[in-house]
């Protein structure tokens, strides 16, 4: 989906801005709510519904994620 696909970028762009030439899990989860939350129909209309939605959702995820700094 189109959604999806600007997801992708998104997150590609994040880690290029980071200095990677990939994508972590962190990107992505970095740039979710941004990019989806417009996206998201809710009963009020309102986008701050779509971003609470999306940061429920988030938060439920089991991401694994991986500490660059550390590496």
């Amino acid at each position: 989906t189109r959604g999806a696909i600007a997801l992708y970028k998104a997150a590609q762009v994040t880690a290029a801005m980071e200095g990677r030439d990939y994508v972590i899990p962190e990107d992505v989860v970095r740039e979710a709510i941004p990019v989806l939350a417009h996206r998201l129909t809710t009963a009020s209309g309102s986008r701050a519904d779509g971003e609470k939605f999306l940061q429920e959702v988030i938060a439920g995820l089991s991401v694994p994620l991986e500490d660059v700094k550390n590496l």
